[in-house]
């Protein structure tokens, strides 16, 4: 029989329910959104709570791997300076222009058009955050679907990615914004050779390299920051990373190599001038790991905590921190465990992929904050009990 994928909720469905949970929680507003790639089984079925699945090769023709796109709502306390009104928010795809030739338009010159569009048709509200999703689409097909919330890898070697921008945004009066991105690249340390792989500084040196620009930008609004694997061209050197590629094809015959960067996202008001900022924008970042149950042995599955406990020491840790430490935005990271240099360090930015291999992935929470911090790992504090939490960030599922 032939294969069929399952009819699942578009993103726009999902963003009417996250409305109407809104409707029903007043006492909480979206500080950030995360649009979350799940692995879910052929039938439709998926389990949002598991951090780690197996990624079939593409080599096999029995096996075949299932991707859902889910949305998740980090929410915060309303405060008395909110409106009366429980928030809503919506949001707006953009896909990159193809030419006739079938070039896409790159990401800057997709960002372009879309502020030039702004300027005469502004938003109606205030840009929450701006994601950038790896659409995985057939060239010979119809397109990009940036709404799809269900795909099957089935039998085919390569498989093509457009990089698709979608912009979330707090519903109300206009605030007159255009949208900007900033990259920052690991700094390759050691080409490497035929007998050695290739070093590249950690993810904590790019967030440095963050941190100082940010604190040198007076006239924009940082939204939201993300990682991202950017495929590499040819080789190690700093002229093979195009983070302005908004198409990609990864090989199922061959290596392809990544390079994991960090996009600062912000927006700036159509009239220039400075931002009154009451303290320089210090950027730090916290990330939050599985904690393993059982190594699975020689030749078993290792076990990790739920998603849903991985977040409760995110949510602890936090509603711990000083009142003054700002939550920015926070994501959901895949890890490779036993495979392309990364073995679950997350801190790895240089890794790989290989079409005849199989990946084991785990999912890592990782948490932007503007200001400095002392306290200890969520996983060294003791749990509190409901009556005593004052919960200054959580995080819903859709």
């Amino acid at each position: 029989m032939p294969s069929v994928t399952p009819i699942l909720t578009s993103c726009s469905v999902l963003v009417t329910r996250a409305n109407e949970w809104l409707k029903a929680n007043p006492y909480v507003k979206v500080k950030t959104c995360e649009s979350i790639e799940v692995k879910g089984r052929l039938d439709g079925v998926v389990d949002t709570r598991k951090s780690s699945y197996f990624e079939a090769d593409h080599c096999r023709r029995k096996m075949r791997n299932m991707y859902i796109r889910a949305l998740r709502l980090w929410v915060v306390p309303r405060s008395r300076d909110d409106p009366p009104d429980p928030q809503q928010f919506g949001y707006v795809n953009i896909v990159p222009s193809r030419s006739d030739h079938g070039v896409f338009d790159s990401f800057g010159e997709t960002i372009r058009k879309f502020n030039a569009h702004l300027r005469k048709h502004p938003l109606p509200g205030r840009v929450m955050n701006v994601e950038s999703q790896e659409m995985k689409f057939h060239e010979w097909g119809v397109g990009v679907d940036p709404d799809e919330s269900c795909w099957v890898e089935s039998v085919k070697f390569n498989v093509s990615f457009l990089v698709v921008i979608r912009v979330f945004f707090e519903a109300g009066a206009s605030a007159f914004e255009e949208i900007g991105c900033a990259d920052f690249v690991p700094t390759c340390r050691d080409v490497g050779s035929q007998f050695a792989t290739s070093d590249f500084e950690d993810f904590g040196n790019v967030v440095y390299k963050a941190r100082c620009w940010i604190r040198q930008q007076q006239d924009v609004r940082v939204t939201n920051i993300q990682s991202i694997d950017y495929k590499l061209l040819h080789g190690t050197n700093i002229n093979d990373v195009d983070t302005q590629r908004s198409f990609y094809v990864e090989s199922g015959l061959h290596t392809t190599r990544y390079l994991r960067v960090l996009r600062i996202c912000f927006v700036k008001p159509f009239v220039g001038g400075p931002l009154m900022l009451d303290e320089p924008f210090r950027l730090n970042y916290v990330t939050f790991e599985p904690l393993m149950i059982s190594s699975g042995g020689i030749i078993g599955i290792p076990l990790f905590q739920t998603m849903d406990e991985t977040m409760k020491r995110a949510m602890n840790w936090i509603n711990q921190t000083p009142p003054e430490l700002e939550v920015i935005s926070a994501e959901t990271v895949p890890v490779r465990m036993f495979s392309g240099n990364q073995y679950g360090n997350h801190e790895v930015t240089y890794t790989w992929n290989r079409g005849e291999q199989k990946e084991f992935w785990l999912l890592v929470l990782r948490i932007f904050v503007n200001g400095d911090f002392d306290v200890s790992p969520a996983d060294l504090l003791p749990d509190m009990d409901d009556k005593d939490k004052d919960n200054k960030c959580a995080c819903v599922l859709l």
